[in-house]
């Protein structure tokens, strides 16, 4: 009984230790992924303007005495605004209709679309790819100019030049045509989890809004030019409603928060069943060994030498921790299975993992078992010929 309890306890450490394992691989691969933009030092906060901004131009006069007034600040390199920041978890869109290619609504998909100013894609270290960036004097356009992203522009308009095409993002009845005049590169707009949507970008003071989201470049320490930017915000209007200020590495951290709870519940239940599985595995061999301690006496009198009685107890261990390492491995290879959404870039089977936490489960047991074999290498054969 005290065995299969033995086998039992390394098959469930095996278990939980893949799990984790598999956590913190898919939790590593996801940090590195590209989010399509600069995050280092970009503090980000979302603004509210209280009811007297009732008026377009009140709206849009606030814009520009706002990016004067940043850009203006000791340790700010550049300040933009945007209606909504990358990695915000929920994204609205809008159904695409392209000029000259009759479809279905819903047939082409889906865009997102974020009203910014000219230079956010500079300020976010977003690369423009092809044709040029939004100007001041797109807002009163008639042509309606827009960027897009590359994966967009590959999807719809591959091997060919997108500059100049008109499409519609909305209701078609009502969604004004627009003219692409720029591609930028592909931005994780949801999470870093979640592929680059198809993004349009269009100014922001064409369409003034008085919620909408700052990003601010600091030249050094975000956490002081985080204060300064609060404070200089309540000086150019005390009413404002600000919230979210945090820097864009706090923002990407939040998205993740989910994965890393998984993460630290896994490594702690796989941490305690593999205390428990030594502990098991040790209170068993030093059990037996202490059992057989006349045997080894007999044995070393005959001739044997510590290292013989050594491989004799380590062997019988080892043995219980195989037997259940296997058993574990079969069932990892059943259960991770379910595993599949809350892993990103590995497979729930993926076997340097497995083999891993395999080779730390068996040197775990080893050291286990080491310490009673060794206890009775050190017995003297007279004294345990004496046990009775």
């Amino acid at each position: 009984m005290q065995r299969t309890v033995v086998v039992l306890e390394v098959a469930l450490c095996l278990v939980l230790l893949a799990g984790a394992g598999i956590l913190m691989k898919s939790f590593h691969r996801l940090f590195e992924v590209n989010p399509g933009f600069r995050t280092d030092r970009l503090v980000t906060m979302r603004i509210g303007l209280p009811p007297n901004y009732d008026a377009d131009a009140d709206v849009k006069r606030f814009y520009r005495q706002l990016q004067e007034r940043l850009s203006a600040l000791p340790g700010v390199s550049a300040a933009t605004m945007v209606s909504q920041l990358p990695i915000t978890g929920g994204e609205g869109n809008g159904d695409i209709a392209i000029e000259d290619r009759p479809s279905a609504e819903g047939e082409l998909g889906a865009s997102t679309f974020r009203h910014v100013m000219p230079n956010y894609f500079e300020v976010m270290g977003i690369p423009l790819l092809r044709g040029r960036a939004l100007e001041d004097r797109d807002e009163d356009s008639i042509l309606n100019p827009v960027l897009i992203n590359d994966g967009f522009a590959r999807h719809f308009w591959p091997g060919a030049d997108p500059i100049g095409k008109r499409y519609k993002v909305g209701p078609r009845e009502r969604a004004p045509w627009m003219t692409i005049v720029g591609v930028v590169g592909d931005v994780r707009q949801i999470g870093l989890d979640t592929p680059a949507p198809f993004s349009t970008y269009g100014p922001l003071e064409s369409n003034p809004r008085s919620r909408f989201e700052l990003a601010v470049r600091a030249a050094g320490d975000t956490g002081s030019v985080m204060a300064d930017v609060q404070a200089a915000l309540r000086k150019l209007d005390p009413g404002l409603l600000i919230d979210r200020a945090q820097t864009m590495s706090e923002r990407i951290g939040e998205s993740v928060a989910p994965r890393r709870l998984n993460l630290v519940l896994f490594e702690l239940f796989a941490g305690l069943a593999l205390l428990l599985a030594a502990v098991g595995l040790y209170g068993v061999v030093a059990y037996s060994a202490g059992q057989r301690s006349h045997e080894f006496g007999i044995r070393m009198a005959l001739g044997a030498q510590g290292g013989d009685v050594l491989r004799l107890v380590m062997g019988q261990g080892l043995k219980l921790a195989l037997i259940g390492t296997a058993a574990g491995m079969l069932v990892t290879l059943y259960v991770t299975r379910w595993m599949t959404g809350l892993l990103f870039g590995v497979q729930p089977t993926d076997p340097p993992t497995l083999f891993a936490v395999a080779a730390l489960l068996i040197g775990v047991a080893l050291l286990a078992c080491w310490i009673p074999g060794y206890r009775a290498t050190r017995i003297a054969p007279v004294e345990a010929l004496r046990i009775e």
